[in-house]
């Protein structure tokens, strides 16, 4: 808020991409995570502790009282533990640095199980830079085996009175490209954002 409000402030206007991970707790692949948690040099006692909390585990499908066979789950972070969130964060820690790393004027928050990227936008050139991000976080979710949910991407322009630029942001999944929905308000994180940052959708909600 201290970053958009500044902005704002001055007369300029902040794009924003949020971002939605499909069914990320469940998807996040075991070897890959003890991979990224090997890399952060923890030790080897305490990576072991983790490995066994994550292996191991079976399930089986239950429909009227039948019941599949067992099935090793392979993917996945437990729902409900306290390290469960932790975990999620490691898994996609990477994923800031990387897009700072093509343009360090963007910025990307992380909230578990979702992201949301902003940039200052005052010209088509930066909100060109900002759909360079977009691809990124796309190609890094493909590579990470941690699909993006496109219909829950959207899109807020943030600015005082009226808009500077208006320009579509989209994904491209395979052969498709899908533009992404813009929004005037957005509930983030149960507090509802309007495009002034006025909050009057908060107020009338209350």
């Amino acid at each position: 808020m201290d970053e958009w409000t500044t902005q704002l402030d001055s007369g300029g206007q902040v794009d924003v991409i949020y971002t939605d991970f499909a069914k990320a707790f469940d998807t996040v692949p075991h070897r890959r995570l003890r991979s990224k948690i090997k890399s952060y040099n923890i030790n080897q006692r305490l990576i072991l502790w983790i490995q066994d909390f994550l292996c191991n585990r079976k399930e089986s499908i239950g429909v009227n009282s039948e019941f599949s066979s067992w099935f090793e789950v392979l993917s996945g972070i437990p729902q409900g533990t306290i390290l469960g969130p932790l975990l999620f964060l490691i898994y996609i820690n990477d994923l800031p640095e990387l897009c700072a790393s093509q343009d360090d004027s963007s910025k990307l928050y992380l909230y578990t199980p979702d992201a949301k990227i902003f940039k200052v936008v005052s010209q088509i050139s930066d909100q060109l830079d900002l759909q360079a991000i977009i691809n990124t976080v796309k190609t890094w979710s493909d590579e990470w085996l941690l699909r993006l949910n496109i219909d829950k991407c959207k899109t807020v322009s943030y600015y005082l009175k009226y808009p500077l630029l208006d320009t579509q942001y989209h994904i491209v999944d395979g052969n498709t490209t899908y533009i992404l929905e813009k929004l005037n308000s957005i509930n983030d994180l149960a507090v509802i954002f309007d495009s002034n940052l006025t909050f009057k959708d908060q107020w009338l909600k209350k």
